[in-house]
């Protein structure tokens, strides 16, 4: 029989920028004793700062700047840098609509 799976979550609190609420995951397969030992030492990691909880305080990017990035990579990766010099430049962003 396979050994059991527990999930650990620990709550990061909310981002300041999107006031969204975030937690730190992990996986672990094992006992109930490895879990445990697991929550306690990604606790103390994270009181240390060496976990990446920086991910609370990231950048967060609009769907607009992610497409250009990944069409930046696309392009590099497919075709020669001949072409991508030959291409015009990449439209400037649409504005977004004014609230009403």
């Amino acid at each position: 029989m396979p050994g059991k799976r527990y999930e650990i979550r620990v709550a990061l609190g909310r981002d300041a920028t999107t006031g969204r609420y975030r937690q730190k995951s992990l996986t672990v397969h094992g006992s109930k004793a490895e879990a445990q030992r697991a929550l306690r030492r990604l606790l103390s990691d994270l009181e240390a700062g060496s976990v990446e909880s920086a991910r609370v305080e990231r950048h967060s990017a609009t769907f607009g700047e992610l497409l250009d990035e990944w069409l930046s990579f696309k392009l590099a990766a497919d075709l020669s840098p001949t072409t991508i010099a030959r291409r015009p430049a990449p439209r400037p962003p649409v504005p977004s609509r004014p609230a009403r």
